[in-house]
């Protein structure tokens, strides 16, 4: 597995930002690629604080990953790719997202357990 950036960050705090990333597997005929989310300091040395283990937005199962990410008052705006071939839009309560954040493991980030 390796894991991969993908929007973001969001400024949530005048201590913490919140960003999007995916983790990745397999190829074009057994991709994986999902989307998930950390918290981490916004000052150096940008310690990650806590993340959330790879979720779907209810599109797909196997590939959703997130494209762009805006907060707007409570609520983010994720925009991600889905099976190789669409475009969706959603709207999350950062609450949401913050209740399934957990704290971060020393393990490294390309190893999906660690998400």
């Amino acid at each position: 597995s390796a894991v991969g950036l993908s929007a973001g960050p969001v400024r949530l705090d005048r201590h913490t930002f919140l960003s999007a990333a995916h983790v990745s597997r397999g190829g074009w005929e057994d991709a994986y690629r999902m989307t998930f989310f950390y918290i981490f300091d916004a000052h150096p040395p940008f310690q990650i604080r806590c993340a959330t283990r790879p979720m779907s937005f209810g599109y797909s199962r196997m590939l959703e990953y997130c494209t762009s990410l805006e907060l707007i008052g409570k609520h983010l705006l994720v925009g991600f790719g889905y099976d190789n071939c669409f475009s969706a839009l959603v709207k999350v309560r950062v609450a949401d997202v913050v209740a399934r954040c957990k704290p971060h493991r020393t393990k490294a980030l390309g190893d999906a357990s660690a998400v």
